[in-house]
Protein backbone atom coordinates (compact mmCIF):
# COMPACT_ATOMS: atom_id res chain seq x y z
CA UNK A 1 0.00 0.00 0.00
CA UNK A 2 1.52 3.22 -1.03
CA UNK A 3 2.11 5.69 2.15
CA UNK A 4 0.90 8.67 0.42
CA UNK A 5 -1.32 10.02 -2.47
CA UNK A 6 1.28 11.59 -5.22
CA UNK A 7 0.89 13.77 -8.01
CA UNK A 8 1.23 11.39 -11.19
CA UNK A 9 -0.53 8.09 -8.88
CA UNK A 10 -2.68 6.34 -10.89
CA UNK A 11 -6.36 5.90 -8.81
CA UNK A 12 -7.64 2.12 -8.71
CA UNK A 13 -9.96 0.76 -6.55
CA UNK A 14 -7.64 -1.33 -4.37
CA UNK A 15 -7.28 2.40 -2.76
CA UNK A 16 -10.09 2.99 -1.53
CA UNK A 17 -10.26 -0.56 0.07
CA UNK A 18 -6.96 0.39 1.52
CA UNK A 19 -8.40 3.67 3.27
CA UNK A 20 -6.26 5.70 1.48
CA UNK A 21 -9.79 7.72 0.55
CA UNK A 22 -12.16 9.01 2.78
CA UNK A 23 -14.84 9.73 0.56
CA UNK A 24 -15.37 10.56 -3.24
CA UNK A 25 -18.12 12.32 -5.29
CA UNK A 26 -18.06 12.77 -8.68
CA UNK A 27 -20.47 15.57 -10.46
CA UNK A 28 -21.41 17.07 -14.21
CA UNK A 29 -22.13 20.95 -14.16
CA UNK A 30 -23.66 21.72 -17.41
CA UNK A 31 -22.94 25.34 -18.08
CA UNK A 32 -24.33 27.93 -20.46
CA UNK A 33 -23.98 31.92 -20.02
CA UNK A 34 -24.28 34.69 -22.11
CA UNK A 35 -21.45 36.88 -23.81
CA UNK A 36 -18.82 37.52 -20.33
CA UNK A 37 -15.04 37.25 -19.69
CA UNK A 38 -16.30 35.76 -16.45
CA UNK A 39 -18.81 33.14 -15.37
CA UNK A 40 -18.81 31.70 -11.71
CA UNK A 41 -21.55 29.70 -9.82
CA UNK A 42 -21.67 27.54 -6.60
CA UNK A 43 -22.30 23.51 -6.33
CA UNK A 44 -23.54 21.77 -3.80
CA UNK A 45 -22.26 18.21 -3.10
CA UNK A 46 -24.72 15.31 -3.54
CA UNK A 47 -23.63 14.16 -0.11
CA UNK A 48 -21.94 16.54 2.61
CA UNK A 49 -18.33 15.73 3.21
CA UNK A 50 -16.82 15.05 7.05
CA UNK A 51 -14.46 18.03 5.79
CA UNK A 52 -13.68 20.73 2.80
CA UNK A 53 -12.18 18.06 0.14
CA UNK A 54 -9.99 18.53 -2.57
CA UNK A 55 -11.37 19.31 -5.91
CA UNK A 56 -10.42 18.44 -9.45
CA UNK A 57 -11.62 19.86 -12.28
CA UNK A 58 -10.21 18.22 -15.61
CA UNK A 59 -10.01 20.00 -18.50
CA UNK A 60 -13.09 21.11 -20.41
CA UNK A 61 -13.11 19.13 -23.36
CA UNK A 62 -16.11 20.11 -25.76
CA UNK A 63 -14.27 19.95 -28.98
CA UNK A 64 -13.86 22.84 -31.19
CA UNK A 65 -16.31 25.53 -29.64
CA UNK A 66 -17.02 28.40 -28.19
CA UNK A 67 -15.48 26.89 -24.82
CA UNK A 68 -12.09 26.09 -25.85
CA UNK A 69 -10.59 29.32 -24.70
CA UNK A 70 -11.65 28.95 -21.00
CA UNK A 71 -9.91 28.40 -17.90
CA UNK A 72 -11.64 26.57 -14.93
CA UNK A 73 -10.86 27.04 -11.22
CA UNK A 74 -12.33 26.21 -7.89
CA UNK A 75 -12.74 28.73 -4.49
CA UNK A 76 -13.97 28.38 -1.35
CA UNK A 77 -14.59 24.80 -0.75
CA UNK A 78 -16.57 23.53 2.30
CA UNK A 79 -17.86 20.34 3.71
CA UNK A 80 -20.78 21.38 1.55
CA UNK A 81 -19.95 22.81 -1.90
CA UNK A 82 -17.59 24.63 -3.44
CA UNK A 83 -17.51 27.42 -5.83
CA UNK A 84 -16.41 27.39 -9.91
CA UNK A 85 -15.14 30.14 -11.81
CA UNK A 86 -14.40 29.90 -15.64
CA UNK A 87 -12.23 32.85 -16.83
CA UNK A 88 -11.80 33.32 -20.55
CA UNK A 89 -7.89 32.99 -21.34
CA UNK A 90 -7.95 35.55 -23.69
CA UNK A 91 -9.84 38.38 -22.07
CA UNK A 92 -12.31 38.26 -24.94
CA UNK A 93 -15.96 38.22 -24.31
CA UNK A 94 -17.49 35.13 -25.40
CA UNK A 95 -20.98 32.74 -23.99
CA UNK A 96 -21.53 29.93 -24.08
CA UNK A 97 -24.66 29.17 -26.79
CA UNK A 98 -25.08 25.50 -26.01
CA UNK A 99 -24.57 23.75 -22.33
CA UNK A 100 -21.32 22.57 -22.07
CA UNK A 101 -20.33 19.88 -19.36
CA UNK A 102 -17.95 20.80 -16.37
CA UNK A 103 -16.87 17.57 -14.53
CA UNK A 104 -15.42 17.45 -11.06
CA UNK A 105 -14.05 15.04 -8.91
CA UNK A 106 -14.24 15.63 -4.85
CA UNK A 107 -11.82 13.21 -2.57
CA UNK A 108 -11.43 13.81 0.96
CA UNK A 109 -7.88 11.95 1.34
Amino acid sequence: MPAEIRPGMRVVPSMFKQGLFSDVQIGREQVTFAAATFHSRTITFPRTFAAAPTIVIPVINSGASEADRWIARVFSVTATNFGLSLAESTNASRAWTAARAVDWIAILL
